[in-house]
């Protein structure tokens, strides 16, 4: 029964594991840029869809940035949406000439839904490099300015992190999960690792991006960042990811739990087509609740410290996130988010499991096709 206990303390290894990676983090900021003084073109690529809540205060936190004014574009793909968002985005364009509106009106190739928009968009793409974001995400004014030195010779994807926004408890202990996450992304792919880029906070070389084909020329995924990920690695290109406050993206939380369960189900589903080393580890993340709770019934006082231990790595890693990204963090919320986290990961694979669709801004996807 002892056997019960070691996918615990495998959890708890590759947690040390990422604090560790996280604490090293601290100081190396400026390591690896770029020396290139210059400012290529670069073109911000928004695909939005039903957004007319949140796509002002995304053009307004994109207008905002610090890269110089005659070197950027932004080109925001409106997909069939049934609000005023094609309104709204208008009247921003006739405001601010760099930005222009493009009404997405077929299909390229094999893109479909996100990943279309995107296709069109890198078509009207006159920059060297696309920054792509979604239309609730709020951007820092530096953000295209901090990640354009990471483009040193043979990069051609730079992913950051996102955040979640609001001040609800629950917008509130999204933000403690992506934070987290995130920090597992960046922990792995400080040694080469990686798993994937972030679809609302990357940055891709346009020589890169061509070279995979573009999205009308790969197979189907319902994670597109993943697939764009994926082929521009397989092309010959590098990628890394970034956690520093300067290109953090704070987005909309999920406002329900359904809502959030079907985020998560997108997730999975795109996530099978990742390496096999990282299926183990969201296997062996996603296992130790139930083995917790094996382990509290046959060997309640081991488990009980090996749960507390998890808990004072996972807080201790939060809170030098939080530092990372320049945000505040509460050792009250660490403790509601332990709870929030036991619950998540209980209930997420039940949900995946369940035969309902796979939704995206009010769109089923009834398949996927991997590479």
């Amino acid at each position: 029964m002892i056997l019960l206990l070691i996918p615990l303390f495998l959890y708890l290894f590759v947690q040390a594991f990422v604090l560790a990676m996280l604490l090293q983090a601290f100081g190396k900021a400026d390591e690896k840029k770029s020396k290139n003084e210059s400012y290529p073109l670069v073109s911000v690529l928004v695909a939005a869809r039903n957004e007319e809540e949140h796509i002002m205060a995304c053009l307004a936190s994109l207008a905002q940035l610090d890269y110089p004014a005659d070197r950027l574009e932004f080109l925001i793909g409106n997909d069939q949406s049934e609000d005023r968002t094609a309104e709204l985005v208008q009247a921003f364009c006739d405001k601010d000439p760099r930005f222009k509106l493009i009404e997405i009106e077929s299909e390229l190739g094999n893109a479909r839904k996100k990943a279309n928009v995107l296709a069109h968009l890198a078509h009207a793409a006159q920059g060297d490099f696309f920054f792509i974001t979604d239309a609730d995400i709020e951007v820092p004014t530096t953000w295209v300015s901090s990640m354009m030195p990471r483009f040193t010779e043979g990069i051609g994807c730079v992913s950051a992190t996102t955040t979640i926004s609001g001040k609800s408890g629950f917008a509130r202990m999204q933000h403690l999960d992506w934070l987290y996450f995130m920090g597992i992304l960046f922990a792995f792919d400080r040694v080469g690792l990686g798993a994937t880029a972030v679809g609302n906070n990357m940055a891709v070389r346009k020589e890169a991006y061509w070279a995979t084909g573009g999205y009308e020329k790969l197979p189907f995924s319902i994670t597109e960042d993943f697939l764009l990920y994926k082929a521009i690695k397989e092309a010959g290109w590098k990628a890394i990811h970034l956690c520093e406050a300067a290109n953090t993206n704070g987005s909309e939380p999920a406002p329900t739990w359904g809502t959030l369960m079907q985020q998560r189900k997108r997730w999975l589903t795109g996530g099978q087509g990742l390496p096999l080393y990282w299926k183990m580890l969201l296997v062996l993340f996603g296992s130790f609740q139930p083995f917790l709770i094996l382990g509290l019934i046959f060997f309640p006082q081991m488990a009980l410290y090996l749960w507390f231990t998890r808990f004072l790595i996972q807080s201790f890693a939060l809170s030098t996130l939080s530092i990372l990204v320049g945000q505040k963090s509460s050792f009250l919320r660490f403790v509601f988010y332990e709870f929030y986290s036991v619950f998540l990961s209980l209930v997420t694979p039940i949900y995946f499991l369940l035969p309902s669709k796979k939704k995206w801004k009010g769109r089923d996807f009834e398949t996927t096709h991997y590479a």
